[in-house]
């Protein structure tokens, strides 16, 4: 009868495995510190809604890696290195490629339109706006968007001081958008600041009064003045 020959030493097989113990400490530490001051100016997890991530991302990596080359060896903002922001901007952008299929692609759509005390009229818009929506995806054949509807997220308060709050809150959350659409044909001061940070952040812009849908419903309404 045969008998396995059994050694002192422990067996295991790690061929093919990725060998994490090659990786140094050093610079991954030097990531995780961008990575906590990001969070703290920002948000947690917030870099992975920035759009369009490929651009923006890529452009911060080589500012970083121009003013590296160029002989700056940490950023004034941060202290932190220069090449671990730039390898921060890579990490991000690399999560994002390879987690491409797990997101949600659809397009994001931030509706702006002008302030205004009546409901119904408010209601409207926003009717008109569905209907103007559904058949612009439906023309290019595109899957239902997400809405961004700030004035119906956050309410109306009747305080001045607290419209004032809830505005800065609207345009902060224009970034978030892939397209902003603009409702009706009056321009308020508010939805002025939305517009101005739309094109800031490079975010194509849709006027809704100009199609020939919107012509037809027609959002003007006589007697009726929309508040800045």
């Amino acid at each position: 009868m045969k008998t396995k020959n059994y050694t002192e030493e422990g067996v295991k097989y790690d061929a093919g495995k990725l060998r994490y113990d090659l990786l140094p400490p050093e610079p991954v530490e030097e990531l995780v510190k961008v990575l906590t001051y990001g969070a703290t100016k920002y948000t947690d997890g917030g870099w992975k809604k920035v759009e369009p991530y490929k651009d923006r991302y890529l452009a911060s990596t080589l500012r970083h890696l121009m003013a590296w080359r160029m002989g700056e060896v940490r950023d004034n903002e941060s202290g932190l290195p220069h090449l671990a922001h730039a390898m921060c901007c890579l990490t991000f952008m690399l999560w994002k490629e390879r987690n491409k299929e797990k997101e949600d692609v659809r397009e994001v759509l931030y509706l702006s339109y002008p302030y205004h005390d009546s409901p119904e009229y408010r209601t409207e818009i926003v009717k008109i706006a569905a209907k103007w929506i559904y058949f612009r995806q439906k023309k290019r054949g595109e899957e239902k968007p997400i809405l961004l509807i700030p004035h119906l997220m956050f309410g109306y308060l009747n305080e001045e001081k607290d419209r004032i709050e809830i505005l800065k809150t609207c345009v902060s959350l224009v970034g978030l958008c892939t397209t902003f659409i603009v409702l009706g044909d009056h321009i308020s001061d508010g939805m002025d600041l939305e517009i101005k940070e739309a094109k800031a952040r490079n975010i194509p812009i849709e006027f809704m009064d100009d199609t020939p849908f919107v012509q037809e419903y027609s959002l003007k309404e006589e007697g009726v003045k929309c508040k800045s």
